[in-house]
């Protein structure tokens, strides 16, 4: 049964963090939602512009009915049945929009897609902006809630009761006032770990940019990065500017394909694969495992996040065969495991 427009269109989540949305936002805010409905309208009557995600098809059609039905032109909604990240790189498509100040982390009962993206919602957080999740109350999510407390934002548990009377949990998440381009999106042992291994002298590859691009740039001597986002390329490529950081040889590569530096190149002191792992290519990880490892220098590391996805598994075991020394961060238990090192190790001659 439909509850759009019930309630003047509040949104479905509980009254104390509507409360709480009403006092953050401006006429000026950027809004990013998972699950539409009343809340679309709702931030859409408060805010410049919001960007949705809905992966029921009957739902999101209704939803532009009533968007229709309301006259509303600052509202952008995608469909994505399995909320894949693919998806983002349209949204990125809009430049202005690549940040938002607020984030709502929904949708119907907590799913395993709902749990799957949660590595990628931060990065759409703008600094000083917020991120809220609702239902963390709900077992599935306790990884993924897991996996952002690692992050060291600033965390508030809001619990109350929504407009159908169910008591509700949400947390609000507000990311620390720095660019979102200056540290990793990686979690608190795993950064731990490249803070105790990676040295100012250090070459450094790395499938995936971001703040790790940055992070890398201003700890070692050089950073040769891959990217397959169009737009983040840009909005990275354009951070580096501004902190005058020339180091980086940022390059745009769509399927994360390479073959390989010419013999005249560097080899490198570590190596991170970090790569999308749900993008077109599924194979993308074992790609840039298999691709670069001979690359790097005896007693560097090969660093490897998310390892125990599924689209890490060919990359996991490939590495295993190899027999390097094994080095495994777990920062949220068995089924967000952070990372897995792997360190070359120095071959005596005979």
């Amino acid at each position: 049964m439909s509850y759009l427009g019930d309630h003047g269109y509040l949104p479905a989540i509980n009254y104390p963090t509507i409360t709480f949305m009403e006092k953050i936002l401006t006429p000026e805010s950027l809004v990013f939602e998972t699950g539409t409905g009343n809340s679309t309208i709702w931030f859409a009557r408060r805010a410049k512009r919001v960007v949705g995600f809905e992966s029921r098809s009957e739902w999101f059609k209704e939803v532009q009915r009533f968007l229709k039905k309301e006259g509303l032109k600052n509202i952008k909604v995608y469909f994505d049945p399995g909320y894949a990240q693919k998806s983002f790189d349209e949204v990125l498509v809009e430049e202005d929009n690549i940040q938002y100040d607020v984030v709502l982390h929904d949708g119907p009962n907590p799913t395993a897609e709902r749990l799957s993206l949660i590595k990628f919602i931060p990065s759409l957080v703008k600094s000083g902006g917020y991120l809220i999740v609702d239902d963390t109350d709900r077992d599935i999510l306790v990884p993924a809630i897991k996996y952002l407390d690692s992050l060291s934002w600033e965390k508030t548990t809001i619990r109350g009761n929504d407009f159908f009377g169910e008591e509700k949990e949400a947390i609000v998440y507000r990311r620390p006032s720095k660019h979102f381009g200056d540290i990793p999106y990686l979690a608190r042992n795993t950064l731990n770990f490249l803070e105790s291994v990676v040295k100012k002298t250090d070459h450094i590859l790395e499938f995936g940019s971001g703040g790790s691009t940055i992070w890398f740039a201003q700890h070692a001597s050089s950073v040769v990065s891959f990217e397959h986002s169009l737009n983040w390329h840009k909005a990275i490529k354009k951070r580096l500017r501004e902190l005058n950081l020339i180091n980086v040889d940022l390059r745009f590569e769509p399927q994360y394909l390479w073959k390989g530096y010419s013999d005249g190149d560097e080899m490198f002191d570590f190596i991170l694969v970090d790569s999308t792992v749900n993008f077109a290519s599924y194979e993308s990880r074992i790609l840039c495992v298999k691709t670069s490892y001979l690359f790097l220098k005896p007693e560097g590391w090969l660093l490897l996040d998310d390892s125990r996805m599924d689209s890490c598994k060919k990359a996991v075991e490939f590495m295993r065969k190899l027999g390097w020394k094994t080095k495994a961060i777990d920062d949220t238990g068995p089924k967000l495991q952070n990372a897995q090192a792997w360190k070359k190790e120095r071959i005596e001659s005979g």
